[in-house]
């Protein structure tokens, strides 16, 4: 996402649409995609290019938003209210008339058991973490479904795993449980 100063300083609740490159492709006005908090939050961890003549000098970016902690928790908690628990429904209708042993894409595994609890520990904590540490948090908060986390962090880092309609289901009951955490 490309930005102006002034744009950042607006925030993401204010900026309608900004140049982003989406898989590859520049788009030069589009709305939604990276313009929310988790962007915000992310360019006051990351870096900055300043133009010096036909230079450009990186430093630690200084710019902070007075909102980013409240507004990445409430885009988080949003984000697992209206976007999650709707793919929790489309799953679980997916998979309702398979056999519990057949087999279900791990990518699909994946990113219904690691997508929501990564929005979580957002929530909780303020922070962006990766989906390994979130699997981490989880797994102690919610140990019956430490196994689980363990295979998806497992087959996201190239160690192919198979999964079940079991294991589906499985991560859709953890789904489940980020939402009803977003909706206390």
């Amino acid at each position: 996402v490309y930005l102006t100063e002034s744009e950042i300083a607006r925030g993401p609740e204010s900026v309608q649409t900004a140049p982003q490159v989406v898989e590859g492709v520049l788009v030069s006005a589009l709305a939604g995609g990276q313009l929310t908090w988790v962007t915000w939050r992310e360019l006051e961890d990351g870096v900055q290019g300043i133009a010096d003549g036909g230079d450009v000098i990186w430093t630690p970016a200084a710019d902070r938003h007075p909102d980013t902690a409240t507004g990445i928790v409430a885009h988080s908690r949003a984000n697992l209210v209206d976007y999650w628990d709707r793919i929790g429904d489309s799953a679980e209708a997916e998979i309702a008339d398979r056999a519990e042993g057949d087999t279900v894409r791990s990518e699909t595994v994946r990113w219904l058991a690691l997508g929501p609890i990564r929005l979580v520990e957002t929530m909780e904590t303020g922070r962006i973490v990766s989906k390994t540490a979130a699997a981490r948090a989880a797994a102690e908060r919610w140990p019956e479904h430490a196994a689980l986390l363990d295979r998806a962090v497992r087959d996201r880092a190239g160690e192919r795993q198979t999964f079940t309609t079991a294991d589906a289901r499985e991560s859709i009951a953890l789904l489940r449980a980020c939402v009803g955490l977003a909706r206390a």
